[in-house]
């Protein structure tokens, strides 16, 4: 059994199985901090940063290959609705810095969870479908190695994965290069473009828009 984990909520982690499912972490910012570069009012930005990491775990949860999510979050974070739809989320013990919260977070889920696949999907991906993320976890089961998925804008990263050993997250402005140096395999090309599309940008969001985004982002897109 994964020993119980320190500062989480929602159902917590789920024993570790012998199958072929995998276990996804996801960053989430506090609220200070949460999409910055929108141009829009803070109280605006932060709802749309919120809704953003739900509609990604939503579709996460969704996919059939993805058994369990793990959130590691600031401990400022707006996270009990994250716990609400099923996933496992964790505060305390991250550290700060996206990269340092990440392999926090993949320690913990290879303690949890061990000998089983680990993925890391960034959560800002309001248009991503259960579909995409199938498509995705299956091209990295194919290769065998590590894989990733570049943002819209090509310099990016929004999924890195694992199918036999922990992903080494490199994330930030040229994090595609970062993890193409370090021998991932980019899967761009195989996937549909909503989950290349994150959103950090008003213009990000307006074509996220055009793709169709999820429950929770149309729910703020309403308030206007």
């Amino acid at each position: 059994m994964p020993r119980p984990a320190p500062g989480e909520a929602g159902p917590g982690p789920t024993p570790a199985r012998h199958d072929a499912r995998w276990r996804v972490v996801v960053p989430v910012k506090g609220t200070d901090r949460a999409k910055s570069r929108l141009e829009l009012g803070d109280d605006r930005r932060t709802a749309f940063a919120g809704a953003f990491a739900l509609d990604t775990v939503r579709a996460l949860l969704a996919c059939p290959l993805v058994r369990d999510v793990l959130v590691v979050a600031d401990r400022d974070a707006r996270t009990g609705a994250l716990g609400d739809l099923g996933a496992t989320v964790l505060t305390a013990g991250v550290p700060a810095g996206l990269n340092e919260a990440l392999r926090f977070g993949l320690g913990e889920a290879s303690l949890w969870w061990p000998g089983q696949p680990l993925a890391v999907v960034l959560g800002d991906l309001p248009a991503l479908r259960p579909a995409s993320v199938t498509a995705a976890l299956e091209a990295a089961a194919t290769i065998g190695g590590t894989v990733f998925v570049a943002d819209a804008s090509g310099a990016g990263t929004t999924l890195l994965a694992g199918p036999r050993r922990p992903p080494e997250p490199w994330f930030g402005g040229q994090s595609a290069a970062a993890h193409r140096r370090a021998g991932a395999v980019e899967i761009s090309a195989l996937v549909p473009p909503d989950l290349q599309r994150d959103v950090d940008t008003t213009a990000d969001l307006d074509d996220a828009i055009s793709l169709g985004v999820g429950l929770s982002t149309n729910a703020v897109l309403a308030l206007a």
